[in-house]
């Protein structure tokens, strides 16, 4: 277990003057207890490393890009839920990517059977990216007789966040990580509510 790439992976590591840790911290890193038992695939294709973590206790893929100065979250699975585990990753992507010069992130914030992306990313300070989910958000909002004018605003209440975990839906996002941006202060706010004492 540990890391697997090729000459050419390790080549643009050098170039771009990162490391495989900095990649495995870009996934948000390892629990302590599985430090020993983890596999981070790691490969380069178009000025992008493609990294897909596994270990025992969560699965993460993340492509970052180089030219673009930022992270797509692609996938992220998290097998025991209720302990913060997921926070903490996040946490520690975003430590690691202010580190690499990453401005701004992108996921897709998926709803399904098996995929609550949709309320997650939001809890985390996610907002939306395309006007069709902005304007799909605004007549949601409308038609329920509410009066939230954004996402930030309407996850910030018990009331709001049961409205969002019920109505919600499938939205493309985006996290602007530099210190004061509007999604880092809602980030801040639910590690407050969540009794985390860190302020990023």
């Amino acid at each position: 277990m540990g890391f697997n790439y090729n000459q050419i992976e390790d080549d643009e590591m050098v170039k771009h003057h990162t490391h495989e840790i900095d990649l495995l911290n870009i996934c948000g890193g390892i629990p302590i207890d599985y430090a020993n038992n983890y596999l981070l695939d790691i490969n380069y294709d178009n000025h992008s490393f493609e990294l897909a973590l596994n270990s025992p206790e969560h699965n993460v893929e993340r492509t970052l890009n180089i030219r673009n100065k930022s992270i797509r979250n692609d996938f992220m699975q998290v097998y025991s839920t209720g302990y913060g585990i997921g926070t903490n990753i996040f946490i520690n992507q975003i430590i690691q990517a202010r580190k690499l010069g990453i401005k701004v992130f992108f996921v897709s914030a998926a709803k399904g059977a098996t995929f609550n992306g949709y309320y997650t990313w939001a809890r985390m300070g996610y907002d939306f990216i395309f006007d069709e989910d902005k304007n799909q958000f605004k007549e949601l909002i409308f038609n329920n007789s509410r009066t939230e004018t954004s996402l930030f605003e309407l996850m910030q209440t018990v009331d709001g966040r049961s409205f969002w975990k019920t109505n919600g839906f499938w939205w493309e996002g985006q996290f602007m990580i530099q210190p004061g941006s509007k999604n880092i202060n809602a980030l801040n706010n639910y590690l407050i509510q969540a009794g985390i004492g860190l302020s990023l």
